[in-house]
């Protein structure tokens, strides 16, 4: 009871109480309410258990999924004194290092810097990879330093591949003497010293850092992977002809290399590979994953005579291709909302589905001319359902094809009105309610919950992990945001669309830059971090929550059912 008492004095002599014991007598008394301990009790349970110095990953881990940053950033901090002693250290510190809030990411900083593990400046690089105000650049700084001597000689024989993080491995190298580490690596690619595994490794962390000088003795190394090749669409087409060297990857026997090397062609505009793209996307013999991709280059190469090639390849209701509308929208977005629409009012495959709508959604006026089409034809309830639920599980927010799918449907997903005595019942309702039923109600098609939300390690990453919301967030609190989720974002949440001028619109969570011409904005289905050259943008807004009120559809015994599950995830 003295660790739950308001003042702090009281609870640090009960704490001195306690330590001064005989172990076998306090620490099962913890475990055991560590069970049950929510918000400051749990803090107070991770701080008894330092004490005693009797590390508990799990206890742990409950911490770390806090809806309290103030509590995530205590637990990093705690995680970072036990070391090793914690089961997968590293990996739990990466996981900070992508926390929303600034602290949560300081707190990851320094504590890698006290761990000997190699990998520690994986949790640095994935810090700088974040936005960071001072107090992050001075906690980089002193981890970039601290781990130097475990780091570097591992980077330098290319034992450590640091994949995409661009952004963080420049910072890392920025924080060592970068152009001397850049030139031995420079020398052990050319030399004839290395393994091909290594040799990959190094291209990547050149390719990430280097100059265009860089990229041309990659390619004439001619040892390429799909991550080196995907590496390079971070960066600006150089000015040396790339075409052949794209074209003989093209014909790789893995095809992840061939498909890498086709989305660079697209990227880079490699009009050259035209032809190699058709040739793909017409062979019944290449590979499904191939031809996807060529379809989609296609589009991105092509011109007027492209579209009667892709309308033949996006194929019927029964057997759609929606990388074939993907390129379409390319050439004439007209065409493929056409196209795409014939395709949605009879096909019954949910993933195409999704992929054909994200695909307008993502475009300039690809919604609008896709809600216009849909609005012509003929199209069941039972089938218009089946597209507003998968147009729900995609995560995008554009009016006029949510208009479009409710118009079909005859359901709006938003008709509810706030209410205070309608939450006071229904939290007593989700206290009465059936768990079992409300979990399978959570994973079920029909709500959607777990496309975008982790409990476990089950569920998608769209939104908020929701392991111990249950614990972390008061019982009214959690039946307004599932019932009206615009009326309380919550913080890193508010969704913000970008439109740009080659078409594009990206949809996430903008985060602070510390350069004026640059956006960051963190993709909403967690495909990293989005750099937006300011000068490139031509509409910027904020649309709020990503979540649509799709609760307000079920029943007051199914909402019971959901929340009495929500209510008993306290992140066991």
């Amino acid at each position: 009871e003295a660790l739950k008492a308001p003042e702090r004095w009281t609870r640090l002599k009960a704490k001195q109480v306690l330590a001064g014991r005989e172990l076998p007598q306090v620490l099962p008394a913890a475990k055991t309410w560590a069970k049950t301990a929510e918000g400051r009790d749990l803090m107070e349970v991770v701080t008894l258990l330092e004490w005693l110095d009797q590390p508990d990953s799990e206890i742990l881990r409950r911490l770390l999924a806090s809806f309290d940053d103030r509590a995530r950033a205590y637990g990093v901090r705690v995680a970072g004194r036990w070391g090793e002693r914690i089961e997968n250290i590293v990996g739990l510190l990466e996981h900070a290092a992508k926390d929303r809030h600034a602290r949560v990411r300081m707190e990851a900083a320094l504590a890698c810097a006290t761990l000997p593990d190699t990998g520690a400046i994986m949790v640095a690089t994935t810090v700088a990879e974040e936005p960071r105000d001072r107090w992050i650049n001075y906690a980089f700084a002193q981890a970039v330093h601290h781990t130097k001597a475990n780091w570097l000689p591992a980077f330098q024989k290319g034992e450590l591949d640091f994949g995409n993080r661009r952004r963080g491995l420049t910072a890392v190298l920025g924080a060592v003497e970068s152009k001397q580490v850049l030139d031995e690596v420079r020398k052990l690619l050319l030399s004839d010293q290395l393994d091909e595994n290594v040799q990959l490794t190094l291209a990547r962390a050149l390719v990430a850092v280097g100059e265009d000088r860089d990229l041309q003795t990659v390619f004439q190394l001619g040892q390429l992977d799909a991550a080196t090749i995907r590496a390079m669409a971070s960066r600006k087409r150089p000015e040396f002809d790339v075409s052949d060297f794209l074209e003989s990857l093209c014909a790789s026997k893995h095809v992840e290399d061939s498909v890498a090397a086709l989305e660079l062609a697209a990227k880079w505009r490699i009009r050259e590979l035209y032809q190699t793209a058709m040739r793909l996307a017409r062979s019944s013999q290449a590979d499904p994953q191939l031809r996807s991709a060529a379809m989609r280059v296609m589009g991105a190469l092509g011109n007027k005579e492209t579209i009667p090639l892709l309308k033949v390849m996006a194929g019927k209701p029964a057997n759609p291709k929606p990388a074939a509308i993907i390129g379409l929208l390319e050439v004439d977005q007209a065409e493929a909302a056409n196209s795409a629409a014939d395709i949605l009012q009879g096909t019954t495959q949910n993933e195409a589905i999704g992929k054909i709508l994200s695909a307008f959604a993502g475009r300039e006026g690809g919604g609008t001319l896709l809600a216009m089409e849909l609005a012509k034809r003929k199209i069941d309830r039972t089938q218009g359902k089946r597209l507003q639920n998968a147009w729900i599980a995609t995560g995008f927010v554009q009016e006029e094809i949510t208009e479009a799918l409710e118009a079909i449907t005859g359901w709006s997903i938003a008709g509810l009105k706030f209410n205070e005595d309608l939450i006071r019942r229904m939290v007593a309702a989700g206290r009465k309610g059936d768990r079992v039923r409300g979990e399978a109600l959570f994973k079920s098609a029909r709500a959607g919950c777990v496309a975008c939300h982790k409990i476990g390690n089950q569920g998608g990453m769209i939104g908020p992990e929701l392991s111990a919301v249950g614990s972390g967030v008061p019982a009214d609190r959690i039946i307004t945001e599932v019932l009206w989720p615009a009326r309380q974002v919550k913080g890193g949440y508010a969704l913000s669309r970008i439109s740009m001028k080659d078409g594009r619109v990206l949809q996430g969570y903008l985060q602070e830059s510390r350069d004026k011409n640059l956006l960051l904005l963190r993709d909403f289905a967690g495909a990293g971090m989005h750099e937006v050259e300011a000068e490139m943008v031509t509409k910027q807004e904020s649309i709020g929550s990503l979540m649509p009120p799709t609760a307000q559809s079920l029943s007051r015994d199914e909402l019971s059912d959901l929340f009495a599950y929500l209510f008993s995830l306290v992140g066991k």
